[in-house]
């Protein structure tokens, strides 16, 4: 598989994203790399910012975006192996 496009990676693990999620600051990471952040963090990670609170809300939107992508390109590969 093709390395994802940049604005699908999260910038914690700088792999696609599964479950992304935005922060109290509208930042998107992937869920499990946030909370593993922010259990010892009250900041994020892209900024330093002090986070107003630990909310996490799901990007559904980006979420089957980044599925649409993977399928694509899935098939491309299998495509190419033929």
């Amino acid at each position: 598989m093709p390395e994802p496009p940049a604005r699908y990676a999260c910038s914690l693990t700088h792999e696609a994203m599964i479950d992304p999620v935005t922060d109290a600051l509208g930042n998107t990471y992937e869920r499990a790399a946030i909370k593993q952040w922010l259990q010892s963090h009250n900041t994020s990670p892209l900024t330093g910012a002090t986070l107003p609170d630990k909310r996490l809300t799901p990007v559904n939107v980006l979420k089957s975006i980044i599925q649409e992508w993977e399928e694509e390109a899935h098939e491309e590969c299998m495509a190419m192996a033929v």
